[in-house]
């Protein structure tokens, strides 16, 4: 179901970031590999952040999670270079990001941080920020790119951490590959790690329903920005402030949403 194929090209094509932000690129550099849909699973181990048990997970689940993760390690090098540092985002989303994530005492968890840029732009704020990706090669790049930040190599699905022990959760762009049936239980998860009164920041696709379309490096999904936000309120978040932004000639319809834990 998630297909990640990264076409050897003839011509230049248009290449895309997790947010959507598209870049033209020549066809030498389309060497990479193309993603296959088989998936073998990792046989390694992941620091504690990541629990050892997968109770909530079915295999297929993780299969297809790994599918997410091949893709991107195959274009990894090539998505570090368009999309790895923190001039390549929006002002308006930086300023998003830092309006409901800096200033806050106690850590806050980048999720799907990928090249690290986030993080570090977070940590540049003061956050106590550590960054989080199941891709190894962008975890060895923001290690070695932001020597000074905290990375792990994890995933969203299985988090081990104490509950109501974090102030703060960024998840930029790292649901868009999400199945919509497994949305709402990464919600809850989010939840339950969140200390009182902490912050979810989310980025999105935006869409009139729930659907799937071909990103460029694997299978994402369209949320309408209401139905988020009622999936949040069932998880135990309020939200507090939402950034929609139009399509464009380098974007597809996409948005930002913050939402603070609710009391109880």
């Amino acid at each position: 179901m998630l297909r990640g194929h990264v076409r050897l090209a003839t011509s230049t094509e248009e290449w895309e970031g997790r947010d959507g932000d598209h870049v033209t690129i020549p066809p030498q550099r389309h060497a990479l590999a193309a993603v296959e849909d088989s998936a073998v699973l990792a046989d390694r181990r992941e620091p504690a952040i990541v629990g050892s048990a997968r109770s909530e997970s079915s295999y297929s689940q993780a299969v297809k999670l790994e599918q997410v993760r091949q893709a991107y390690a195959s274009v990894a090098e090539l998505y570090i270079e368009l999309f790895g540092t923190s001039q390549q985002v929006h002002a308006d989303d930086l300023a998003f990001i830092a309006r409901h994530l800096a200033g806050r005492p106690g850590t806050v968890l980048d999720l799907g941080c990928g090249p690290g840029h986030i993080t570090d732009y977070l940590r540049s704020l003061g956050v106590d920020a550590t960054g989080v990706d199941m891709v190894p090669e962008f975890i060895a790049h923001a290690r070695a790119t932001h020597p000074s930040g905290r990375y792990q190599l994890g995933s969203m699905d299985d988090l081990d951490i104490p509950d109501h022990s974090v102030t703060g959760i960024l998840a930029w762009y790292s649901l868009i590959h999400l199945p919509p049936q497994q949305f709402d239980g990464v919600l809850t998860r989010f939840r339950r790690a969140m200390a009182p009164s902490g912050t979810l920041v989310l980025g999105l696709f935006v869409g009139d329903e729930v659907d799937a379309f071909d990103h460029k490096v694997a299978t994402a999904y369209r949320w309408p920005l209401d139905e988020v936000s009622e999936r949040l309120t069932r998880a135990g978040f309020t939200e507090v402030e939402r950034l929609p932004r139009l399509s464009d000639d380098t974007h597809r319809p996409h948005a930002a949403i913050a939402a603070t834990a609710a009391e109880g």
